[in-house]
């Protein structure tokens, strides 16, 4: 399954393990600079749950299931790579 995780954290130090957390979720590309795709199997709760830690009481996060079959925008190139590769997963 394919989501889209944005999230707002300003402390930088708290930011790169949240990414890094992230990342153990599943396989990741950057979209934006506070967004990422996620492939994985895991409900989106329970991706939800493995980040909300590093999100401070005043910080956001949110974690949708993403249908990029019906996707318009632009992107860097490595994501559109690696959207196509995911396409038939959402």
């Amino acid at each position: 399954m394919l989501y889209l995780i944005s999230y707002n954290i300003n402390d930088n130090s708290r930011e790169s393990a949240f990414v890094d957390a992230l990342k153990r979720e599943g396989d990741t590309t950057q979209v934006l600079p506070k967004a990422y795709f996620l492939s994985s199997e895991k409900l989106e709760s329970d991706i939800f749950k493995a980040l909300e830690k590093w999100v401070g009481p005043s910080e956001q996060l949110i974690v949708a299931y993403a249908d990029v079959q019906r996707l318009a925008g632009w992107v860097p190139s490595k994501s559109v790579d690696w959207l196509n590769r995911y396409k038939g997963n959402s």
